[in-house]
């Protein structure tokens, strides 16, 4: 098939319908299940009608009980929630990408027969993938950076970075040293269960606040950590005396089930291995920091994400104890908020197809309290 019916059937199959429902389709944020982005369960992406918002930041968090009190006196009003207020001017992100060369041909050879659903869902994959998912992508390293950092860094295309801080309060985010590797200590310490020392005292802290723990994140790097402690081998092994008269472990690490029951048994969730990279123009980059920890408390703010289905039928997903959520607004040259997708055909050089997809958004981590984070250095030389 030649290079002009080829564009053609470009220029017919990406319908501004077609790119619109690509572009703002919620359960796009998630990712998909063979690489999940774990973090919009957290902070999920809500459209907001402006640019700039304000938001009251949550400080007491669940069930206010109630007075007893007489019929005939009027109920005391109880506030929810108290604490300062966030502005947020949302950012702009943006990615583009060509669809030329090789790509066009094999698209021209699956438009050779009569059925063109394949070379359809050609087209789709590549909006999808190389536009729409690119944004997520921008997204969850927001979201992680949020989280697990309690700062975001907007690096503008023509300006100096410079970071936007969350508030936290003091003992929510802990530095910890890890000693030498001759005399280790922290996680890596060989007298101190980190469970114990530090997970429990992190879930003791949240629910003096109000937070029943709900997920434990970290990296497997961390997870090896924890594993390995002598202590925590101590309590998912045993201990015997060998033909020298010598104490002996009878394991070297725990696997990710005998962990997890010494997390459930002190009250913790399960730990999440979150390991997903991100790919640049140089290489690859962790979404969530490989030294960090993070203690996650049920919040009871639930986000609904509303959805308009290929029917044109209204759907809304609740998603629970979330941490706030990530506003987008509307961008510039557009009447209604989400992210926008635009592809543009040339027979002029370089013949192919150009494709952009740009948003505004900006996390908001309202409910700053659920979380408790460790970032735990390496043991030094």
């Amino acid at each position: 098939m030649d290079i002009t019916s080829i564009l053609e059937f470009i220029r017919k199959y990406a319908t501004p319908d077609l790119l619109n429902l690509i572009a703002r389709k919620p359960e796009v944020q998630f990712g998909t299940p063979a690489r999940p982005f774990l973090l919009a369960n957290y902070l999920p992406v809500v459209q907001k009608d402006t640019n700039y918002i304000v938001e009251d930041i949550m400080r007491v968090v669940g069930e206010m009980i109630a007075n007893d009190s007489s019929p005939l006196s009027p109920p005391q009003i109880k506030k929810q929630a108290k604490g300062l207020s966030m502005a947020v001017a949302l950012s702009h992100i943006d990615i583009a990408d060509q669809y030329d060369g090789s790509e066009l041909k094999t698209l021209g050879q699956m438009l050779n027969g009569s059925d063109s659903s394949i070379a359809e869902a050609k087209i789709r994959d590549w909006l999808t993938n190389n536009l729409r998912l690119s944004l997520e992508a921008k997204t969850e390293l927001q979201r992680s950076q949020a989280i697990a950092l309690g700062q975001v860094t907007v690096t503008p295309m023509d300006g100096a970075p410079f970071t936007v801080d969350f508030p936290s309060d003091p003992g929510n985010r802990v530095t910890v040293p890890s000693g030498t590797v001759a005399a280790p200590t922290g996680f890596y310490s060989q007298t101190t269960n980190p469970i114990i020392q530090y997970l429990v005292s992190g879930r003791i802290s949240l629910q003096n606040q109000g937070y029943e723990p709900r997920a434990l994140i970290g990296s497997s790097k961390i997870a090896g950590v924890i594993s390995q402690n002598p202590m925590v081998l101590a309590a998912g092994g045993s201990i015997i005396i060998n033909s020298s008269g010598n104490l002996q472990q009878t394991i070297t690490q725990v696997s990710d089930a005998q962990l997890n029951a010494q997390l459930l048994a002190n009250g913790l969730p399960p730990f999440t291995r979150y390991d997903r990279r991100y790919r640049t123009q140089t290489g690859t980059s962790r979404y969530f920091p490989e030294n960090y920890l993070v203690l996650i408390g049920a919040t009871g703010r639930d986000t609904e994400i509303i959805d308009y289905t290929d029917e044109r039928d209204l759907k809304r997903q609740l998603i629970n104890d979330t941490l706030g959520y990530v506003g987008e607004g509307i961008c510039d040259g557009q009447t209604q908020p989400g992210a926008v997708i635009t592809v543009k055909t040339s027979e002029l050089k370089p013949v192919g197809v150009y494709g952009e997809a740009y948003t505004n958004r900006f996390p908001l981590l309202l409910d700053y309290n659920a979380i408790r984070a460790w970032q735990i250095l390496d043991p030094t030389p």
